[in-house]
């Protein structure tokens, strides 16, 4: 499965963002269903500014 990810939904000017792509990806567990945490195993590193933004909001 191939993910891909965007930080926002809009732009500035309302417009709809694009999408970038994150990585090959593997499900390996979820978990509850409302909201569903899922867990992922990734073929490669994601990209730096993803995975520091990733970051923030998981914590």
């Amino acid at each position: 499965m191939l993910l891909f990810v965007r930080r926002h939904k809009k732009t500035e000017s309302g417009g709809p963002r694009s999408w970038i792509p994150l990585a090959p990806a593997e499900h390996v567990e979820h978990k509850s269903r409302t909201p569903m945490g899922i867990t992922w195993a990734f073929g490669h590193e994601m990209p730096a500014d993803v995975s520091m933004y990733s970051a923030i909001a998981a914590s």
